[in-house]
């Protein structure tokens, strides 16, 4: 794990073996974060320190809204621990549901900053969870051209006002985005979908493998190199910007934005690429 403070990059940390690849990383402050690894277990960030490693639960992805709050997808078999304050419990069995399916995808779950009642999960088919307290049974996502790589929920404002120059969003509601394997978006307004379509159709490869959403604007990368930004402000409207090319070496495995002008996003080769969707 390598730690951006203020712009600069620190020294690189082992959180786990070398044999143990790291798997999922989530950090809802600055001073507290969970990793996990499909071989290694889970670790935490606390007073500047990453714990001793615990083998169990394994986990292909986590989402961490709060301090006190986490969703591990154990193992990629498509089960979700919790952790709450402390304590482990099994969220979701996905041997209960039939359509129940390995969660292997680049974030397979997502919750709303700063709360643990608004999550949702995707797994490597074509189906999705939404968490309100208690998950529901799997469902299709709508007219989707491949296997659900990542999702991000936020909250979306309801309405935009305008006032000397700034936006004052008034009213929000939960709004989670789904891409695929085929470089299609979904989003999910509460209980209605709005398909966008194929994201970057001028792409040789299309195939959205990440994406980030926070307060009303999403950013996603594909396996071309681009980076595609949504502005929800106005409502769904189905159009995402043209694609902007990261000029970095590797395909795009992650991006994570803090704020409505700071996104991160890495490569399979090492880098990092630090965005501002205004500029």
């Amino acid at each position: 794990v390598v730690i951006d403070n203020a712009g600069t990059w620190g020294s690189p940390t082992r959180v786990f073996s070398a044999t143990n690849g790291l798997d999922g990383l989530s950090c809802p402050t600055s001073t507290f974060c969970m990793a996990v690894s499909y071989l290694g277990g889970y670790s935490m960030f606390s007073g500047g320190k990453w714990s001793k490693p615990v083998s169990s639960p394994a986990g292909w992805g986590v989402t961490c809204p709060t301090t006190s709050f986490c969703l591990v997808e154990e193992g990629g078999f498509g089960d979700i621990e919790a952790w709450d304050k402390g304590k482990w419990s099994l969220s979701f069995d996905t041997e209960d549901d039939p359509n129940g399916g390995m969660g292997q995808s680049s974030t397979p779950l997502s919750c709303v900053a700063g709360t643990s009642a608004d999550c949702a999960y995707v797994d490597n088919g074509e189906y999705y969870t939404a968490y309100s307290g208690s998950w529901g049974a799997m469902k299709l996502i709508p007219a989707s051209a491949g296997n659900g790589t990542a999702v991000s929920c936020s909250e979306e404002p309801l309405v935009a006002v305008y006032q000397d120059r700034a936006i004052f969003p008034e009213g929000q509601t939960t709004t989670c985005t789904f891409v695929d394997s085929g470089g299609y978006a979904f989003t999910l307004h509460g209980s209605k979908w709005t398909a966008e379509g194929e994201v970057d159709s001028s792409a040789s490869s299309p195939g959205l493998v990440a994406v980030s959403c926070v307060y009303g604007r999403c950013a996603a990368v594909d396996q071309s190199r681009n980076v595609l930004y949504q502005d929800l402000f106005s409502g769904p409207t189905g159009k995402w910007s043209q694609p902007f090319a990261l000029k970095a070496a590797g395909v795009p495995t992650a991006i994570s934005c803090a704020s409505l002008a700071s996104c991160v996003v890495v490569t399979a080769a090492g880098n990092a690429v630090i965005l501002d969707p205004d500029d």
